[in-house]
């Protein structure tokens, strides 16, 4: 898409994402999904609403390279419910204007099966007309798969099945070499794939991150590869 040729970064999705969309980063374990879309909330420069379901918030300051930023609200509540979380994100609204919602990760949000949590998600973002980005998590590969990249597969088998993909616009699948590399998985710097999936609206390209946990911002220059 030519539209983002000229683009760097997370910036490319930043771009990308569009009002009223559902957009999904999936990953096994231990791939990068809380720390990728932490810097995405601050590559935005917008006010976002951030759910951190999993961390409380001094953890996430601590350990994911986030430094305090008036435009990020984060919301650390635990066993959150969907009502609360939709509630939320009206009163950040209204009060904060917020551009962005983002939930890591959607398999923590309480008492509810995958496909109610997605469906709730579709619908709060249309609401509010703002995308919603939310973490998932995808099925870990075995040490018979040769080929490590994730697969849409991969996200809706766990937990759900193929009908998840009806209420999701865009689902993208993180991949870092290191982590399948004993010699290198302890490495602080390497690349993060942000691999596309067929359920997108336009970016189906891969993008390509250059990254750094000894420094901030983690991320920096991509290779976005526009004819691959």
């Amino acid at each position: 898409m030519k539209e983002f040729e000229k683009l760097n970064g997370l910036s490319i999705l930043t771009h990308y994402y569009k009002q009223g969309t559902l957009n999904i980063i999936a990953g096994v374990p231990g791939m990068g999904k809380t720390t990728f879309v932490v810097n995405l909330a601050v590559e935005l420069n917008k006010p976002v609403a951030f759910f951190s379901l999993e961390m409380a918030e001094s953890d996430l300051l601590r350990t994911k390279g986030f430094k305090q930023n008036d435009l990020i609200f984060i919301d650390d509540t635990p066993d959150l419910s969907m009502e609360e979380c939709q509630q939320r994100c009206c009163k950040m609204k209204t009060a904060h204007n917020i551009q962005m919602v983002i939930v890591d990760y959607l398999d923590l949000l309480y008492k509810f099966s995958k496909k109610d949590i997605i469906k709730g998600l579709k619908s709060i973002a249309d609401e509010l007309q703002v995308p919603i980005v939310a973490t998932a998590m995808a099925k870990r590969k075995t040490a018979i798969d040769k080929d490590k990249r994730p697969h849409i597969e991969d996200f809706y088998t766990w937990g759900g099945d193929k009908t998840l993909l009806d209420y999701c616009d865009d689902i993208r699948l993180l991949y870092r070499q290191n982590y399948y590399s004993p010699c290198n998985f302890h490495n602080p710097c390497g690349t993060l794939e942000v691999l596309p999936s067929e359920k997108n609206y336009g970016l189906n390209n891969n993008i390509i991150l250059s990254y750094n946990m000894d420094r901030y911002p983690i991320f920096s220059e991509a290779d976005f590869p526009i004819d691959r």
